[in-house]
């Protein structure tokens, strides 16, 4: 990272240079030099302060190896000095700050306290990790303030977190969920959901989540992510570049202050992405995020997955993003990750993993009537099945109730014999004992 940056000054403490590697950028040493720091004039320290260019490092699921991002300081200015205003963050507030400081987000933690003469405090990644110490950090700290991710949110939930002393919290990095907001809006709280990629300033989008828009979101649904921050321009376009209908789903594009330089030293990624905005000034660019969303008719955007979620599977386009929003919807599941795997060259399946409840899953709990109500359809579904009258009915190898899901028709005997044959040669591929 360093020399991919071609960093020309490092700020660091004489206990620490020892494990930076060899460079041609200057160490300044904050401990050892500080006297001669001190005695600069303040003129020529402001002097080397410009609202120019910073470089942030992150990987993406998308793009697996590391990147290196080139934006304006004056986008992440223009965006702390908006958020505060818009938030309501004063010189009173003190707001904990939980992100790695490495971490782009990590900014509005650092830096909105301070542009408003507020006080930040900052954790240890350990204390961070663990929701217990989170807790107490909180109530040591009297923290009215903070930002995280929804995990970090549940975590404090399932942590015996009361709420109080926070008051204003900010939650990205992830969708929020009804359920989750829900519960946090319970504790008497104001709740700001965020979104914004990397190579836009953070975040480009905001919204303050109300009790009475809470209410009127399905349970399985994700919160809205509201509407473009001040200097920011969000299109919704379809593969032609051309904007989608209000409701229609279509790739998210992000304009204006914030929008990256590009991509260090990757000028062919950098392409790909930053594109001409052919809805802004000429020289002005649009980052293509990946991000699959809509208008709805009240002017907010809603979040729905990432566009390269999407699969083809036997001729079929599939949205995964659809597939885990209906198994979410199930009661007894929290999160579900739908995958298509080709575990078997040429044969590709989808595979569901779930994280279920257990106070709904475990069998010692009252919801016996769910446990029930599923069985019921379980049964009604097998006694459907095989009530098909099947012509040939062969007792040593019966195929009855295999019905294809492509011709709805009994699946032919070789075929369920091939099925047969192949799944019990590679089981025993495996070795089993028994």
């Amino acid at each position: 990272m360093v020399e991919n940056a071609q960093l020309s000054v490092i700020v660091t403490t004489e206990q620490t240079v020892s494990l930076l590697p060899e460079c041609q950028a200057i160490r300044v040493l904050l401990d050892q030099d500080w006297n001669r720091i001190a005695a600069t004039p303040l003129s020529a320290r402001r002097a080397i302060a410009r609202p120019r260019i910073w470089l942030t490092s992150f990987t993406r699921r998308d793009r697996p190896a590391r990147q290196r991002v080139f934006r304006s300081h004056t986008g992440r200015c223009q965006f702390l000095a908006l958020d505060a205003r818009r938030a309501g963050v004063t010189r009173t507030d003190v707001l904990l700050a939980v992100t790695t400081i490495s971490f782009d987000i990590a900014a509005l933690e650092l830096f909105l306290p301070l542009i408003v003469g507020a006080r930040v405090e900052i954790v240890s990644q350990e204390t961070a990790a663990d929701g217990f110490r989170l807790v107490e950090a909180l109530r040591r700290s009297g923290a009215n303030v903070m930002q995280a991710t929804p995990a970090t949110w549940q975590m404090l939930l399932a942590s015996d977190w009361h709420g109080p002393p926070l008051q204003r919290i900010f939650c990205g990095g992830e969708a929020l969920s009804h359920e989750l907001a829900s519960q946090l809006l319970a504790k008497g709280l104001e709740l700001w959901n965020l979104y914004g990629p990397t190579e836009t300033a953070v975040w480009s989008s905001a919204l303050r989540i109300e009790s009475e828009d809470s209410a009127n979101t399905a349970q399985d649904a994700k919160e809205s992510i509201g509407h473009p921050i001040s200097n920011t321009q969000i299109y919704i376009l379809d593969q032609q570049l051309q904007p989608v209908p209000i409701g229609v789903p279509g790739e998210m594009f992000i304009a204006g202050l914030g929008v990256a330089r590009g991509y260090h030293r990757r000028p062919e990624l950098t392409a790909g992405v930053f594109l001409p905005n052919p809805f802004g000034k000429p020289g002005t660019r649009m980052y293509k995020t990946g991000d699959l969303c809509r208008y709805l008719p009240d002017g907010r955007i809603e979040f729905i997955g990432r566009v390269d979620h999407q699969i083809k599977l036997r001729g079929f386009r599939i949205e995964l993003g659809e597939i885990e929003a209906v198994i979410d919807a199930h009661p007894a599941v929290r999160n579900s990750v739908v995958l298509c795997r080709e575990d078997q060259p040429g044969r590709q399946q989808l595979v569901a993993y779930l994280e279920y409840d257990p106070a709904i899953v475990h069998p010692t709990n009252n919801h016996n009537a769910l446990a029930e109500g599923q069985i019921d359809k379980w049964r009604t579904v097998w006694n459907q099945i095989y009530e098909r009258k099947v012509e040939e009915h062969d007792e040593r190898f019966d195929t009855s109730g295999w019905i294809s899901s492509y011709t709805g028709q009994p699946v032919p005997q070789e075929e369920m014999r091939a099925w047969l044959d192949e799944t019990v040669a590679r089981i025993l591929a495996l070795g089993p004992r028994r």
